[in-house]
């Protein structure tokens, strides 16, 4: 058959089936959660340390300690803040320059 302009008719099938099961939702997959170390062999003491490594480095253990208590916001900002601070006088403790002194002068003594 030919349409008005001269081409041929495209063929328009209706899926059935067989052409749905190409559009099928797939399962979602499992994904694993967690750290994973591989031990080669019986050498079980390499494994649990580089394990130990990659619990420092994620900071697994860092999160448990917070969320074992429950902190306020205003607790937590208060905290970096002060940790802010600290970094901040740590720099400039290690950088020479005019603004380190050996002696806090205005620091007052023995009142």
């Amino acid at each position: 058959m030919r349409g008005s302009s001269g081409k041929p008719r495209q063929n328009f099938q209706v899926r059935n089936f067989e052409h749905k099961k190409h559009f099928k939702k797939k399962p979602p997959e499992e994904k694993v959660s967690g750290l994973s170390v591989r031990v080669h062999g019986d050498d079980i003491t390499k494994a649990l340390r580089i394990f130990k490594k990659k619990i420092l480095k994620a900071g697994v253990l860092n999160e448990a300690n917070e969320r074992q208590f429950f902190t306020k916001k205003s607790e937590k900002n208060r905290l970096a803040k002060s940790a802010g601070r600290q970094r901040w006088l740590r720099k400039l403790r290690e950088t020479p320059g005019p603004h380190n002194y050996k002696r806090n002068y205005r620091r007052k003594t023995g009142r």
